[in-house]
């Protein structure tokens, strides 16, 4: 077989690997990965040349990953060596001419890293902290795991809902101008629960203010409502083939999963996929409104 003995890009293969990782449910190894990058180092011999054999006209190739140094200890395992010589292996083109003969994890100097730990490490000390049987009983590894899932679920629930707000904001401080709100058809217990909410937040000081807007009192679903009950001012920006139930449909659907968040739920991953989905489809529908 003829071979080009050229390589992918590096940067576009490495997301390619992640991307590959996400969708078979290794998240962990994502997470470890994320913020690094990938090089790739010709060995010069022959992949047939090596004690673990290959096609004798092709090149034995090195893999190095450059991994940020908190999580250099969790990658570079013989486990892991051979589970990424497997994987990239399957990822290059056989066109290429190259056979992964090792795996390499090290710490990536050049990488920008905070180096203040973030929630998860911070989790993770507090855990060593303590007995290994308490955690086991009271906060297993799987658990952890999963928090650390769910936060990237919360963070795309936070950018719709709020991308959702602004949106709303928008066309009606457009039509009525900044004290749209009293123009706006909202029903009584939507009302009552701005108000009871924004008392909340006088009587307690310790809670983050919501902001000026009422928008930011109300709830997923009553953004929905507002944008039904109010459809000739919002009509204009969805497809006019298929009337409000465009967006309500979409605007229930992340209301059910918003519900499972607030209630400490776990979401699984296809409702993690519907979350970026319509989050995707929402601003594409939305881009070059105003």
């Amino acid at each position: 077989m003829n071979f080009s003995y050229s390589l992918p890009d590096e940067e576009k293969f490495f997301l390619g690997l992640l991307k590959h990782l996400q969708v078979k449910g290794y998240d962990k190894l994502v997470r470890y990965l994320k913020g690094g990058r990938l090089s790739f180092e010709d060995s010069g011999i022959y992949s047939a040349k090596f004690e673990t054999g290959g096609r004798w006209n092709a090149y034995g190739l090195y893999v190095k990953f450059h991994v940020n140094p908190n999580y250099i200890d969790q990658l570079d395992t013989l486990e892991n060596k051979r589970f990424f010589i497997s994987i990239c292996g399957s990822l290059i083109d056989s066109k290429y001419g190259y056979d992964i003969k090792n795996i390499e994890f090290i710490t990536d100097i050049e990488g920008n890293y905070d180096l203040e730990e973030d929630l998860f490490d911070d989790l993770n000390a507090k855990v060593n902290e303590l007995s290994k049987k308490l955690i086991d009983e009271l906060l297993p590894e799987d658990l952890r795991e999963k928090g650390h899932y769910m936060s990237e679920v919360y963070l795309y629930l936070y950018c719709i809902e709020n991308t959702l707000r602004l949106f709303v904001e928008k066309v009606c401080s457009a039509v009525y101008g900044v004290d749209y709100f009293d123009d706006l058809t909202i029903n009584k217990q939507a009302r009552d629960k701005i108000s009871s909410r924004k008392e909340l937040n006088q009587n307690n000081k310790w809670i983050s203010l919501r902001g000026e807007s009422e928008l930011f009192y109300l709830d997923f679903s009553e953004l929905g409502m507002i944008i039904e009950n109010n459809w000739a001012i919002f009509k204009k920006y969805f497809p006019h083939d298929k009337g409000q139930q465009w967006i309500i449909s979409k605007i229930n659907d992340l209301s059910s999963i918003r519900n499972l968040i607030a209630h400490n739920s776990y979401v699984g991953r296809s409702e993690k996929e519907l979350l970026k989905s319509y989050y995707n489809i929402i601003l594409k529908q939305l881009d070059g409104s105003f």
